[in-house]
């Protein structure tokens, strides 16, 4: 159950910060559609400063492939940060104040809803275990109808967040809201964090 949890959690992430057709996967297609003064020359033909230009175009397009991976990253966490940090903090407060609500409303339902016999010893893990596999699947059903449905709402608001975030992210980039400067370091394959956004 929770490894199938984990994998549709991953799906609706992958899903959530899917890219727009305008903003394509970086690759070999991708640079010559950059810098189209590439296109059929080979490498000994380039001059250093054509290279240099195409570098700068290409940090450019990963650094906003980034920002957008990054805003929606955090609002599947934590529903509302990615609004924050891409400065719409309105929407960003209403998806966390609909979080907090859900989490608050889901520990207050399960509170509602334990046995009576499981209330005390619900943080020892031995003596919890020993009630679980003694206790009929009527006991613990509407404990776990609260905890699905907390969970699955809990979610459901992380992904409307994501989606929000990336499209607030691709429409600041495509906007001019948000520009990046070339930079170097965003060339290679790994995963930066920072990135260099001037507002």
């Amino acid at each position: 159950m929770k490894r199938m949890v984990i994998v549709i959690v991953l799906l609706i992430a992958a899903w959530s910060v899917s890219a727009d057709p305008a903003l394509p996967v970086t690759d070999a297609a991708l640079i010559l559609d950059l810098a189209p003064g590439l296109d059929g020359q080979l490498l000994s033909e380039v001059s250093v400063n054509e290279l240099l230009a195409a570098a700068e175009v290409l940090s450019i397009h990963r650094q906003q492939e980034m920002y957008i991976f990054r805003a929606a990253a955090v609002s599947m966490v934590i529903p509302g940060l990615g609004q924050l940090t891409t400065g719409e903090p309105g929407r960003g407060l209403g998806h966390l104040g609909i979080g907090l609500g859900v989490v608050g409303a889901t520990l207050f339902g399960l509170n509602q809803t334990l046995p009576d016999d499981l209330k005390p010893i619900i943080w020892d893990g031995p003596a919890r275990t020993a009630y679980l596999e003694s206790a009929t699947f009527g006991e613990i059903w509407p404990s776990a109808t609260v905890l699905v449905g907390g969970a699955g709402l809990y979610f459901l608001n992380a992904w409307i967040s994501a989606r929000g975030a990336t499209r607030s992210a691709e429409q600041f980039i495509q906007s001019g809201r948000v520009q990046f400067e070339p930079n170097f370091a965003y060339l290679g394959d790994a995963f930066e964090f920072g990135v260099s956004v001037r507002l």
